[in-house]
């Protein structure tokens, strides 16, 4: 997963992503870690293949037992 940081003008923060591919544990995990050291997010953009052959990892954060870490 290959993650851009942007800053607009106006100072609201957006984070692009490439390929997911399904992998939503590993893509929340490296945005915790980014935010960790850059501060927050307000906006999160994936780009390319977002699914993938298996979304199991989705089902956490479709039911609220994970959170995405945007705010």
């Amino acid at each position: 997963i290959y993650i851009h940081i942007t800053t607009m003008a106006e100072k609201q923060k957006t984070l692009v992503c490439g390929d997911v591919n399904g992998n939503f544990n590993t893509l929340f995990s490296r945005v915790e870690s980014i935010a960790r050291k850059s501060g927050t997010f307000e906006v999160l953009l994936c780009v390319g293949n977002f699914f993938g052959a298996d979304n199991s990892q989705l089902d956490a954060y479709r039911i609220g037992t994970r959170k995405v870490p945007v705010t």
